[in-house]
């Protein structure tokens, strides 16, 4: 039995138990709430995960606790019926910033952009009292009409135009969900929610992103970064990548990729590759980075990326190294007339979150530093008593002769 038989059993037996424990807790009525199709920007640390996208063997994904969010606090009734979507499926190790979902949640809202109501299948608008009032107050070119109407007629359009005006106060008084801190209270210290907006229902977090952009840190004084900056130029534009990616045959057909830019920046001790696309394939950025830094070290010409761009000059992928997950973030997602919402307190508790992540990260590297000094200064006795041994050893055979 292999360790990923195990650990498909584990979770296996951690599922009975959810499963048991939800038959004895008292099932939550979706039914009497409208939903919403919302957008959700996801910032985590991805260092200790196995990648954004759920699997059936192992439990620690980024997908994963979002959806045991998601359902820890109703905002879905299930996967299946969320109308979910994602923008980017990051691997094993890379973290993100703009991470963007697509799905439906409960919602405390009856009209409004990519609202549903319980039971229907189409999302209702806002009509707004003035139109209302428009629509049931006909103007002076039609008064031969409403004249001519009934007292009674009069006194129901009346109670309509009441109705819809109360409809709208009380709709107006109602908040919307917060939905960003209602997760964030529940998911683990590493994914966060940023922001949220609704959108329209034929969003698709996916297909109606117009970029994505990546960005890979580095340790700059090792690096000629002119040499990779002149080099990654050639990336930019539509090129065959099927050089610069892992293999999908099952799946990928068209390796064609557009780059729109990419850019070699120093930031203090460290450089910052950034690199904007429509889509990419799986791998792509970090064998692009792999054959940048073969370039920024002098190992091979700038004019290596251009021709393995060439696929008459280079027809299949030569054996390299692709660079290392931990430094690579999903930076951003862009998206045409989305309006990001931050809640102001959740906001606050997202930087006070973060300056936390940051603060338990110096003091693990002031402990790091601390145990490299004492290597050095303990390697730097070492040598010190070898010699002194060695020159007293040379005396005392010098003296016996």
């Amino acid at each position: 039995m292999t360790m990923r038989d195990i650990e498909a059993i584990k979770l296996k037996k951690k599922q009975q138990k959810k499963e048991k424990k939800a038959k004895g807790r008292i099932s939550f009525d979706m039914s009497r709430y409208s939903t919403r199709h919302m957008a959700l920007k996801i910032a985590y640390i991805g260092w200790d995960y196995h990648g954004f996208a759920s699997q059936a063997t192992v439990e620690k994904t980024i997908e994963g606790h979002v959806f045991a969010a998601l359902m820890k606090t109703c905002l879905i009734t299930s996967r299946e019926t969320s109308n979910y979507t994602r923008c980017g499926r990051t691997d094993k190790g890379v973290s993100a910033f703009g991470q963007v979902i697509g799905i439906h949640l409960r919602s405390n809202l009856t009209q409004g952009v990519g609202v549903v109501n319980p039971k229907e299948e189409e999302a209702v608008e806002v009509v707004p009292s003035d139109l209302n009032n428009n629509l049931s107050h006909p103007s002076s070119s039609s008064s031969s009409t409403s004249t001519s109407s009934t007292p009674s007629k009069r006194n129901r359009n009346n109670q309509k135009t009441n109705n819809n005006d109360k409809n709208n106060s009380i709709e107006k008084s109602k908040t919307e969900i917060q939905y960003a801190a209602m997760l964030n209270r529940v998911l683990p210290p590493e994914i966060r929610v940023i922001a949220s907006s609704p959108v329209p229902l034929h969003f698709n977090a996916r297909f109606s992103a117009l970029y994505r952009t990546y960005k890979y840190f580095f340790i700059a004084d090792q690096y000629n970064l002119s040499l990779m900056s002149e080099a990654g130029q050639s990336f930019v534009g539509e090129h065959d990548f099927r050089n610069f990616c892992k293999m999908d045959i099952d799946n990928v057909v068209n390796y064609k990729r557009v780059v729109l830019g990419l850019t070699v920046e120093r930031e203090g001790s460290l450089g910052v590759i950034t690199i904007s696309g429509f889509a990419f394939l799986w791998h792509q950025v970090r064998c692009m980075v792999s054959v940048l830094f073969m370039v920024g070290r002098g190992l091979e010409p700038v004019s290596i990326i251009s021709d393995m761009l060439n696929l008459q000059k280079t027809p299949s992928k030569p054996m390299y190294e692709m660079a290392s997950e931990l430094p690579l973030v999903l930076y951003d997602c862009g998206f045409e007339d989305v309006q990001w919402e931050y809640d102001p307190e959740a906001h606050k508790k997202l930087l006070e979150h973060f300056h936390g992540l940051v603060d338990s990260l110096s003091l693990k590297r002031a402990v790091c530093d601390l145990m490299l000094r004492g290597i050095k200064l303990g390697g730097g006795r070492f040598f010190f008593l070898y010699f002194c041994s060695l020159f007293l050893f040379y005396l005392f055979i010098i003296k016996c002769n």
